[in-house]
């Protein structure tokens, strides 16, 4: 084989390497993370629809990120698909009770935990900033007969405090993206993986060019 058929075959290889790694990321199931009294602080490797692979972390104070608003509804959707009947979460003691074991949220709070992904930030009265979003409800106990067991339910939210250390049931959900490292909405995979395509096409063209201005002497 001549050095123009290597290197067709190294990009080939290089290509579908890649792909590989592109499908396994988006396919492996996400993990939860805890803190040393067995809460949900977080899950990493979330799907979000159109938007790829992200870590999410839940936390009583809001973090400063800020996304669109059809990012905070798929993100909220993605949290609502793990904690349903069949998702990740389900049926766990992190679906069963969330006031006791998410982050953020108190047995004091009642029978269910409100996780909120921010979308814009203002100063309504020019002292207490606001965020609002969209968040995932767990109904447990009483509510349970009017949502069915174990269900999240998906709702649009309103404005609530940067600091929810005094409501029981609320806790901010902040995202990074795990191949962007940083919490602004970026591409899925798929948009990388059509990057690298071009990248490997690009790669071959530049070798054939400098191969067809130096041609090889007659034998």
């Amino acid at each position: 084989m001549g050095n123009s058929g290597k290197a067709v075959n190294g990009l080939v290889r290089l290509s579908v390497g890649l792909f590989l790694l592109y499908g396994a990321s988006v396919n492996a199931a996400p993990i939860g993370i805890f803190d040393g009294n067995s809460k949900l602080t977080g899950i990493n490797g979330v799907e979000v629809s159109g938007y790829g692979l992200w870590d999410v972390s839940f936390n009583e104070i809001w973090q400063g990120d800020v996304h669109s608003t059809d990012f905070a509804q798929l993100a909220s959707t993605a949290l609502h698909d793990i904690f349903s009947p069949g998702g990740f979460l389900s049926g766990t003691v992190y679906d069963t009770e969330p006031t006791t074991k998410t982050l953020g949220c108190l047995a004091s709070g009642g029978d269910h935990c409100d996780l909120f992904t921010t979308v814009n930030a203002d100063n309504a009265n020019a002292t207490i900033p606001f965020v609002s979003g969209y968040f995932w409800r767990n109904f447990v106990g009483p509510w349970a007969s009017r949502e069915g067991p174990e269900t999240a339910t998906l709702y649009m939210g309103g404005r609530i405090s940067p600091d929810t250390t005094s409501v029981g049931s609320w806790t901010h959900a902040s995202w990074n993206n795990r191949q962007y490292n940083n919490s602004s909405d970026a591409p899925a995979p798929a948009t990388a993986w059509l990057l690298v395509c071009a990248l490997s096409i690009l790669a071959g063209n530049k070798w054939r060019s400098g191969r067809d201005s130096n041609p090889r002497p007659p034998a």
